[in-house]
């Protein structure tokens, strides 16, 4: 769960991601054969753990894994789009290729923009890239923060008091 160290997951994950790149072989070698670049994280470590890193790494196969192994949808690794015409796209290594219909479909865009806007661009730049942030956690974050402001933690990894909890004073 939620509770779990990043660092004590590592190992576990490292253990899955072997054991489906063994399972699932001939499906990533297919996928290889046509140009699909897997990533298994820096450490290997798996799409989850990137997940968990940088808000990266997922792709949930609904059926057109298939479509590309079959050749009914084509890939063009290791480039990117240069230029988008009426009836084609450029890509940056400069082949031109017909399109009769493009979906941009990025859809993620890192926190910088959003606590920009909430808060200040000053603070946007001096938190960073964040692509991970999420509301399920907050809550642990900010007790975590209590708690070493109230000195009930001193450090990170050291015991910790007895814990008092009182309410906030919008749940009173």
């Amino acid at each position: 769960g939620a509770s779990v160290p990043i660092s004590l997951r590592e190992p576990g994950m490292r253990r899955w991601v072997q054991e489906l790149q063994e399972r699932d072989a001939e499906y990533y070698e297919r996928l290889g054969k046509v140009g699909w670049m897997q990533s298994w994280g820096e450490d290997g470590t798996g799409p989850f753990m990137m997940y968990l890193r940088a808000f990266r790494g997922y792709y949930f196969d609904i059926g057109a894994s298939e479509l590309v192994m079959d050749g009914r949808v084509k890939l063009k690794s290791g480039a990117t789009i240069a230029e988008v015409k009426p009836t084609s796209v450029v890509l940056t290594t400069g082949e031109e290729l017909p399109c009769e219909l493009l979906i941009y479909a990025t859809g993620y865009e890192n926190s910088i923009s959003v606590v920009s806007k909430l808060i200040s661009p000053e603070v946007a730049r001096a938190v960073g890239p964040c692509w991970a942030m999420c509301r399920f956690h907050s809550l642990h974050l900010a007790l975590q923060l209590k708690a070493r402001l109230e000195g009930i933690v001193k450090s990170p990894g050291a015991p910790a008091a007895p814990v008092i909890v009182t309410p906030l004073a919008d749940d009173v």
